[in-house]
């Protein structure tokens, strides 16, 4: 059974820094809340002890209900 696709419903990021071509970045996702089909994240991605964005993003279930 395949799941529905997930779509973006909401960006609410910063950019306290700048990652820098050739720097490997580091990308961390941690499920804060659910609301019914809609899934709040809490993001981070570093360069090294440095971060270059962080904030939350709100994913929701395709599909028809």
């Amino acid at each position: 059974v395949s799941e529905p696709p997930l779509f973006l419903a909401k960006v609410d990021l910063k950019f306290p820094a700048t990652a820098r071509p050739g720097e490997t970045l580091v990308m961390e996702a941690r499920l804060e809340r659910t609301y019914g089909t809609l899934f709040r994240f809490q993001v981070e991605a570093r360069s090294g002890e440095r971060a270059v964005a962080k904030g939350t993003l709100m994913l929701g279930k395709g599909g028809r209900p």
